[in-house]
């Protein structure tokens, strides 16, 4: 079981602990929802670090298999990243990139730059 406080940005974090069956829950930092990673103050943080901890293993893996000598052809590597990296990437980026990507901040210039 996991719990969780949101709060504002400029407000002191509040930190209880739960008893349940005299069993102790502590508060979490990030929840995951829906697949898209929430923080305490519902900004793109948590998500940004889950991305940067499964995209470099997602891009290693697809330089493996696409090996100069042996690997895979161009187009089937191509496929594989618009099917397996990309859909990653993207999903839940709109929740906080704005409509212009040229204006893009914080999540949306991060995703731009992998």
């Amino acid at each position: 079981m996991i719990y969780i406080h949101f709060i504002e940005r400029k407000r002191k974090v509040y930190r209880a602990s739960i008893t349940l069956e005299e069993k102790i829950i502590k508060p979490s930092r990030f929840i995951r929802f829906l697949g898209a990673y929430l923080n305490e103050g519902l900004t793109y943080k948590a998500h940004l670090d889950a991305l940067n901890t499964k995209i470099p293993n997602l891009l290693k893996a697809l330089k493996s298999i696409t090996s100069s000598t042996w690997g895979t052809s161009l187009e089937a590597a191509r496929t594989l990243y618009r099917g397996a990296i990309r859909p990653v990437l993207a999903y839940g980026a709109l929740s906080w990139c704005p409509k212009d990507l040229g204006k893009a901040k914080g999540l949306a210039k991060s995703l731009q730059s992998i």
